[in-house]
């Protein structure tokens, strides 16, 4: 007689769903742990997005009967959920932080990364956020952000640009050096009433265009892609000042869970994690997967709040961070 509690063909899918709920938490978990060279794709897909068929496998085996497998699976992905995703951190913040909308608090410095998509028109994005410094990437000629540059802060504005990436800001800045480096640029700002601040404002290499998974020089060139992220990142990390307080912004064109950005760490940390406000993916503009954009600083800049705005004239959204900075 047939067990009334199993439904036809639970006992022969057990195993199967057993195993999958088993080795797809184990996988994704331990890629997460060790981020592996070989498994750098990976990094891409957003880290929420395997709780989805990990939940899904936890339904199935509770409609097949196997309820001990189905609270196990969910208690495994909600103990992922809040140590991996974090959204899952970040989305409660925007329910009791303040509004973005709100104005920022006093003595702040407002900070801003945008994918200006090659065009002065990511102006009136700029001047709705009303920054103090302004990290742009697929920037406008030098011309255009001087008048930007104005347009935004006045005779205050200043601006310089470096390969396809440029810095705006309310005040004085000195360039690092005067070579036109290919994935960034970088400059001591000073701003009114606050000591110097180190600013890179870059865009690393773009990321690899495929998504065959099932060919082996998927997984190769992703590796590849992983390497040359690296190489760029040792190059910035090493023009950062020991004492001086940096932030380091911008198109990284690559997800946090990507091993090369460990290149920055200890000595700049990423603000959203700390501070973030709602979700954080920038990438793209009308459906944001990807937090890809993103704004890193030393520990002398302590994050108040951090979030990603729509924009209207990218395919980016943009970052804002407001910081507490040394007087």
């Amino acid at each position: 007689m047939n067990n009334p509690s199993i439904p036809s063909g639970g006992v022969s899918q057990a195993p199967l769903i057993c195993r999958a709920i088993t080795v797809l938490w184990g996988v994704i978990t331990l890629t997460c742990v060790f981020r592996p060279d070989i498994l750098a794709a990976l990094a891409l897909v957003p880290t929420w997005l395997w709780t989805i068929p990990g939940l899904g496998l936890g339904v199935l085996a509770w409609r097949q009967g196997l309820r001990r497998w189905a609270t196990v699976s969910s208690g495994l992905w909600l103990v992922f959920g809040a140590i991996y995703v974090e959204e899952c951190t970040t989305c409660p913040r925007w329910i009791i932080s303040r509004s973005a909308s709100e104005t920022r608090p006093a003595g702040t410095i407002r900070v801003v990364s945008l994918n200006c998509a090659n065009t002065t028109q990511c102006l009136s994005d700029l001047q709705s956020a009303d920054p103090d410094i302004a990290l742009l990437q697929e920037s406008p000629s030098l011309d255009d952000l001087q008048r930007m540059a104005f347009e935004l802060f006045g005779a205050s504005g200043v601006a310089i640009a470096g390969g396809d990436t440029a810095i705006l800001a309310r005040g004085s800045i000195v360039p690092s050096d005067d070579r036109n480096h290919q994935t960034y640029v970088a400059g001591t700002v000073t701003l009114s009433g606050h000591a110097p601040i180190h600013c890179v404002s870059l865009r690393l290499s773009p990321p690899v265009p495929r998504i065959d998974g099932w060919t082996p020089s998927f997984w190769t060139e992703h590796r590849a892609k992983l390497d040359q992220h690296r190489r760029e990142l040792h190059e910035i990390k090493a023009v950062v000042p020991a004492r001086i307080p940096t932030i380091v912004g911008g198109d990284f064109n690559t997800t946090p869970r990507d091993s090369a950005l460990a290149e920055l760490s200890p000595a700049l940390v990423d603000a959203f994690p700390r501070s973030g406000i709602g979700a954080g993916a920038t990438g793209t503009n009308d459906c944001p997967l990807f937090r890809v954009d993103q704004i890193w600083t030393t520990h002398q800049l302590i994050p108040d709040a951090c979030w990603a705005c729509k924009t209207r004239h990218s395919d980016h959204r943009m970052v804002i961070c407001d910081l507490v900075a040394p007087q």
